[in-house]
C-alpha cells in the first residue's frame, strides 16, 4: 500500500500558480456540496473508525490531454472533520491531535502525474498536516468528463485513493491503542 501524508485532504483553494492558466488549459472549482474526503483508522484493534471532512475546496487543472497534463491543489478545514460521535471529534481537533486552533487546515499540491491508462493515474503531491509536509501518492480515477445534469455547467468527476501515516506528520498520541496508517478515499466533483 502506497503511503501519503494527510491528504487532499481538502478543501480545495485557488493558488497564485492556477489564476493564469494555459489557454489550452480549462480550470475547475471543486463543488463542495459533493464532493466527500473520507478518512478510515483502526481502533483498539477491533475496528477502522470511518470519518470525513466536509468543508472541501480547490482547483481542477485538465488540458486537452485530461489526465496528463493536468494538475490539483486542494485544502479541507480541519475543524469539518466529522466521524459521527461529537465527543471524539472533539478529541481528534483538540491539542493532542489535529490541534485545529493552530493548524487549521490540511493542504494539497500536485508535482507530478503518471498516467495508466486514459482514464487513471498516479497522481504524486505534497501534502501538509500539522506543519509537516511530505510527499503523497494518489490512485486516481477520472470518472466522467462532460456536462453536470445539475448544474448545465461543464464538470469533471473523479475518485482517489491513498494512505498515511500519521506519525509522519507528528501527530503520535496513543500510537499503541490507535492505528498509524489513515486510509484516504475520495469522491469529487469540479466545475467549470
Amino acid at each position: 500500500m502506497q503511503r501519503m501524508p494527510l491528504l487532499v485532504a481538502a478543501t480545495i483553494l485557488a493558488c497564485p500558480a492556477f489564476a493564469q492558466p494555459p489557454p489550452e488549459a480549462r480550470l475547475y472549482q471543486i463543488d463542495a456540496r459533493h464532493s466527500h474526503v473520507q478518512f478510515s483508522v483502526e481502533r483498539f484493534g477491533f475496528n477502522a473508525i470511518i470519518g470525513e471532512f466536509r468543508d472541501v475546496r480547490g482547483v481542477v487543472t485538465l488540458g486537452d490531454h485530461g489526465l496528463a497534463d493536468g494538475s490539483v491543489t486542494a485544502t479541507v478545514a480541519t475543524a469539518s472533520l466529522a466521524s459521527g460521535d461529537a465527543e471524539r471529534d472533539a478529541l481528534v481537533k483538540g491539542e493532542h491531535w489535529l490541534d485545529v486552533a493552530r493548524f487549521p487546515a490540511i493542504s494539497f499540491q500536485s508535482t507530478q502525474v503518471t498516467v495508466r491508462d486514459p482514464g487513471s493515474a498516479t497522481i504524486a503531491g505534497e501534502v501538509t498536516i500539522h506543519g509537516v509536509t511530505r510527499p503523497v501518492l494518489l490512485d486516481v480515477t477520472l470518472n466522467r468528463r462532460g456536462i453536470d445534469p445539475s448544474s448545465q455547467r461543464e464538470a469533471v468527476g473523479f475518485s482517489a485513493t491513498g494512505a498515511l501515516r500519521r506519525t509522519d506528520f507528528g501527530i503520535d498520541t496513543a500510537t499503541a491503542l490507535i492505528g498509524d496508517d489513515v486510509r484516504i478515499r475520495i469522491e469529487a466533483i469540479a466545475l467549470q
